[in-house]
């Protein structure tokens, strides 16, 4: 049975899943209707294809002048009802057959290379569709014709113009470090009483563009979960450390699959094909991922959301993952358990500063890379618990430290320590980086934690703004430090620092300006659920901020929340609710105010910009300037209403039933 699989801009879903074998963590990622991209086109030039679909399956691949011709011709019952035509120029007749390609075990094919006919009209629209060869019972007929992809014929130079350069991208990820902790940033925002050394992030700010204004979600998990799709938490479900997945149960740990990740993102490239790995901390998935059968696992991380190599803990250091192999020693940041050279069926106890080996492991992979390549080095530092890393890696200042400090007062050196050492270790990462052809970004998932914290939420100061950090919506919660780096940066904007808005969500469509890749042509869910748009991406692309275009910033407004773990978030009759939270709104319309709400209680709180461009969150203003909480109140409003969750094609309610509230 052969027969036409869902292409271009939407996918749709499947009638049923095809017949791959789900305990294979490859096959599982792509059992769904494939993804057609294709390079622009223009006369006599060569242009690529390129197919990410099943695995181990070959693909037809078509050109047509028109919709009908594509769709008709052939027709959806087979391939060999139509003649495989290899001459015609788009305009003379049936469908141009341009060959077949073949999948590997992930699903993606390499490019196919063809050239558009020299004859074929400026202008005019070129019509690309593909045809499954394999029998695969769950690939149905595509409905209104979402196969096909087109694409208007430009002149060569505008052809020219829209091929980007094979970049290289490297993704470093802190954790739980704010802007407070960072001399590059403390000099903006404030005082840095403990010494920190950027190290490393100098040579970022001399090569890159420093962002003063990007924020993050308040914990780890949504910040990860946004930064790999793009997208804001109330479209993935992961409001907190955990997510919403009615696929999966009513609350599963686990990044669905369906979700288009940076790993899958530049794998659609049509122009560069694309090596990538993950190195460190991951946490989209759950331990049952890695250590049950089907369907709760092997789901296996990384591997199943586009990267071709997996290095690194499931998630902090001191958890263990693997109930069948108990670690011998306790865990520490010298003794951790990780899944080592891409091999997720065995989690090993490593004896080794985790920091140190999350970075060697990245420059090893980079070094034997042949092609263009994206990297994320996630790092658990400087995250709990709190231990001092090798003195080599720091400047004791004098202080003498425990490896395993106490509470409350080494803890902070022991984090300060701990910046330090990740700071040289990135250092020494970027030794063997070219900026000339690599790009680099590195930001952190949430600010500071309470425990650590030296200025703006200073303990000292009392304990009325120790709520005001990590896991908080304040400030010091969701402000992170944003750099990128690399030829995408302008050479008159090296060293800068920008007030231009920014958010971690935009890593993923500026990833895909650098590939190439067009972000409305992606599905919208990789494992075929009924989701009936394409890919909503909530980022916005950054290169136009990077190299200087007037008017480059197109973002309106910052937004960030947090819902609670739901535990069970449906309620008796199936309806999904709402859980406790709080989300918060910086817009362009009151460019001086933000607002934040209680989700639970709609309780109010309006904070203003003081002289020094830091907010007043010591003074609420909501009672007294409700005209402006009330036009940010409807800003609001209107934007959590778009933003729909789709991890199972599912939307939460126009009128949700709140949970968790007192």
């Amino acid at each position: 049975m052969r027969q036409w699989v869902a292409l271009a801009v939407v996918a749709c879903r499947s009638a049923a899943v095809p017949d791959v074998d789900v305990a294979d963590p490859l096959a599982r990622a792509h059992t769904s209707p494939a993804n057609l991209s294709v390079t622009a086109v223009s006369p006599g030039e060569t242009y690529n294809l390129r197919i990410v679909g099943l695995p181990n399956s070959t693909y037809h691949l078509f050109r047509g002048k028109n919709n009908v011709a594509m769709t008709t011709c052939p027709p959806f019952q087979g391939l060999d009802d139509c003649p495989k035509v290899t001459n015609n120029p788009p305009g003379t007749g049936a469908p141009v057959y341009l060959g077949s390609v073949s999948t590997d075990a992930t699903g993606h094919a390499g490019l196919a290379t063809k050239i558009l006919p020299a004859q074929t009209p400026l202008n005019s629209v070129v019509y690309f569709a593909a045809q499954a060869d394999n029998d695969h019972d769950g690939i149905t007929k595509p409905d209104d014709h979402t196969n096909v992809v087109t694409r208007n014929v430009v002149d060569s130079t505008t052809y020219d113009a829209a091929a980007p350069d094979a970049h290289n991208i490297l993704v470093i990820l802190a954790d739980d470090l704010g802007v407070d902790r960072l001399e590059h940033f403390g000099a903006v925002f404030h005082s840095n009483d403990d010494g920190d050394t950027d190290s490393g992030l100098d040579t970022l700010a001399t090569e890159g563009m420093i962002f003063e204004s990007a924020w993050a979600l308040p914990v780890c998990g949504p910040t990860r979960s946004t930064l790999l799709t793009g997208r804001l938490p109330r479209r993935t479900g992961w409001g907190w450390n955990g997510a919403l997945s009615s696929s999966d149960g009513p609350f599963v740990s686990e990044l669905d699959e369906g979700f288009v990740t940076l790993g899958e993102l530049v794998h659609f490239s049509p122009w560069v094909d694309y090596s990538t790995a993950y190195f460190g901390k991951w946490q989209m998935s759950s331990p049952e991922s890695f250590t049950e059968a089907p369907p709760a696992g092997p789901r296996l991380g990384a591997n199943v959301q586009g990267f071709d190599w997996f290095e690194g803990p499931v998630n902090v250091v001191d958890q263990w993952f693997d109930d069948t192999d108990p670690p011998v020693n306790d865990l520490t940041y010298f003794n951790f358990g990780m899944y080592e050279d891409n091999d997720v069926t065995q989690y090993s106890e490593v004896s080794e500063y985790a920091t140190s080996r999350q970075t060697q492991d990245a420059i090893d992979w980079i070094a034997v890379q042949t092609a263009p390549w994206l990297a994320v080095v996630s790092y658990n530092a400087p995250h709990d618990p709190a231990h001092v890393p090798p003195v080599t890696l720091f400047d004791t200042n004098g202080w003498v430290p425990a490896q395993f400090p106490t509470p409350p007062g080494d803890l902070r050196d022991a984090f300060r320590a701990a910046v330090q050492a990740m700071n040289r270790e990135i250092d020494r990462l970027l030794l063997g980086i070219n900026f000339a052809d690599t790009v680099v970004i590195f930001t952190s998932d949430n600010g500071t934690p309470r425990w650590a914290a030296v200025s703006g939420s200073d303990p000292a100061a009392g304990e009325a703004n120790l709520g005001r950090l990590k896991s908080s919506i304040y400030d010091g919660g969701i402000h992170v430090p944003l750099v990128v780096a690399g030829p995408i940066v302008d050479a008159s904007l090296q060293g800068l620092h920008t007030t231009e808005w920014a958010h971690v969500a935009d890593v993923f469509p500026t990833i895909a300006t650098i590939a190439g890749v067009e972000v409305n042509e992606l599905p919208s869910n990789l494992q075929g659920h009924a989701v009936p748009l394409g890919t909503v991406i909530d980022g916005h692309d950054l290169t136009n901020i990077l190299n200087g275009t007037a008017g480059g910033n197109d973002r309106t407004f910052l937004y960030s929340e947090w819902f609670d773990d739901p535990g069970a978030p449906y309620d008796n009759a199936g309806v999904l609710e709402y859980p406790d939270g709080k989300r918060v709104l910086w817009h362009d319309t009151q460019p001086n105010y933000k607002l934040i709400v209680e989700e639970c209680t709609g309780t109010r709180e309006l904070y203003a910009l003081d002289v020094n461009g830091d907010w007043d969150e010591d003074n609420n203003l909501a009672a007294t300037d409700t005209g402006i909480a009330n036009a940010l109140a409807a800003e609001m409003t209107t934007i959590v209403a778009e933003l729909e969750y789709d991890a199972s094609g599912e939307s939460w309610p126009a009128s949700p039933v709140h949970t968790g509230c007192p």
